[in-house]
């Protein structure tokens, strides 16, 4: 069924995280860049999008507590993103999302690689791309395109002394993880991207209406 609401999808198993356990800077570096995701603006030109978000909405005025409440503001004055939120605890199949998107009249866009899933959250290595259900590695499992953001990413159980060990630790291992996969499932590996920016998904035309003003 075709839905004049697609979106791009982007999930975040637990995004909270533990905030006291990780360092100030890697806290505001992983909500910085979801703040590009939720409110991106035309200087960004993103896709409309629906964030998957698993964090637990009775707990006020924790940061995605925030989160939630914005974009659903923005939304209802005709913003880009919507969010849909599901308990911490939970572990809905790809399927049950994709159901639940449906019955909310959302759809994802086709998956293509200029579209993929995004993920970002906690652990890397744990939620984000293996533990879970709809962990990354899974949707890529069945053919999806997905990319994992890695400074959306926190890993509190990791080895390391400081972040930069712990994210080599973190990347070296998600790396062994995807070609473990790769080999048992076949072909994962096409479907999985590692970035560290958030790119255009179209061409920017306010910055060709601004050069020409000039």
């Amino acid at each position: 069924m075709e839905l004049e609401n697609s979106r791009t999808l982007i999930i975040l198993p637990h995004m909270e995280g533990h905030p006291t356990v990780g360092t100030p800077e890697l806290n505001e570096m992983r909500f910085s860049y979801l703040k590009q995701l939720a409110f991106p603006g035309p200087s960004l030109a993103r896709k409309p999008a629906v964030i998957v978000s698993f964090h637990n909405y009775d707990i006020h005025h924790t940061r995605m507590w925030e989160y939630d409440e914005m974009i659903k503001l923005e939304d209802r004055e005709g913003g880009s993103v919507k969010i849909l939120q599901y308990e911490t605890n939970a572990t809905p199949s790809i399927q049950d999302i994709i159901d639940r998107l449906e019955s909310e009249g959302l759809e994802v866009i086709k998956n293509t690689r200029e579209t993929p899933i995004i993920f970002g959250g906690t652990n890397t290595m744990g939620c984000v791309t293996t533990s879970k259900p709809y962990s990354a590695l899974e949707w890529a499992k069945q053919g999806w395109y997905i990319e994992i953001l890695l400074p959306m990413c926190a890993d509190y159980q990791t080895k390391g002394n400081t972040n930069s060990e712990i994210y080599m630790e973190s990347f070296a291992q998600l790396y062994y993880e995807i070609k473990k996969q790769d080999a048992l499932w076949g072909d994962v590996m096409k479907y999985v991207d590692i970035k560290t920016t958030i790119e255009p998904q179209y061409k920017n035309h306010w910055k060709d209406i601004f050069n020409k003003e000039k």
